[in-house]
């Protein structure tokens, strides 16, 4: 039963690393040349034939610019289905900027946001 667990749930995590790759536009050979993998054992992840350790999945999630746990099967409460809106996306990847262009990209919106809130 546990086996069975596992296999399922290595077998999930491989299908969504396939997807998010495959909705960033990139091939099994160019993600695992980032990810410094080859090829051949990403296949075998993304069929999940092999287990994949957590340290491969964080590069994953960097490498595509998504979290970690959107690779995992997991049921994340209030998320609503279907595709992210494109300002989330976007915020999303700030993240992963230096910290002096985060602060100007925030103050870039609270400038903006004060404003809009003031007309309106």
């Amino acid at each position: 039963m546990v086996k069975h667990n596992t296999e399922k749930f290595f077998s999930a995590v491989g299908f969504k690393i396939s997807e998010k790759r495959k909705e960033s536009g990139l091939t099994q050979y160019q993600l695992a040349s980032l990810i410094g993998i080859k090829q051949p054992v990403l296949a075998s992840y993304e069929i999940g034939r092999r287990r994949i350790p957590m340290p491969i999945i964080i590069k994953i999630a960097k490498v595509l610019n998504i979290y970690a746990e959107d690779l995992l099967p997991i049921e994340q409460k209030n998320k609503k289905r279907g595709p992210k809106p494109k300002i989330e996306i976007e915020l999303e990847k700030v993240k992963f900027l230096p910290l002096e262009q985060q602060r100007v990209i925030l103050e870039l919106i609270e400038t903006f946001t004060k404003t809009n809130l003031k007309v309106s």
